[in-house]
């Protein structure tokens, strides 16, 4: 898949919050996730500002992640729904075990 005015830079992968990948997180359709792993390490040092725009796609790209411009490209859609997905997230559950010390008593959770 090759996307008019980015460069691929390897496979990128978000552990943290899609531990499967991206294609299986549910979230994403195949042809994004596909966006995702291809040219996500560019669009995240687009994003934080790590490096510079090198084409007018990419200055476009800063200026949809700026606020600036609303996203229209299928790069820019996947992008601001994976920004938003990872908002979204809710906490991981922990097994442990809480207890709730309530006067003399205390129930464990």
């Amino acid at each position: 898949m090759q996307i008019e005015g980015f460069k691929p830079t390897g496979i990128y992968s978000d552990k943290k919050n899609f531990p499967w990948g991206f294609s299986k997180s549910g979230d994403f359709t195949i042809d994004q996730a596909k966006i995702l792993e291809i040219y996500g390490k560019r669009l995240l040092a687009l994003e934080q500002k790590e490096i510079s725009p090198e084409t007018q796609e990419e200055k476009r790209f800063v200026a949809v992640c700026d606020g600036d411009k609303v996203a229209s490209s299928s790069l820019e859609i996947t992008w601001e729904k994976y920004r938003t997905v990872i908002k979204q997230k809710s906490p991981t559950h922990t097994f442990n075990r809480s207890k709730i010390i309530s006067g003399d008593k205390e129930t464990s959770i």
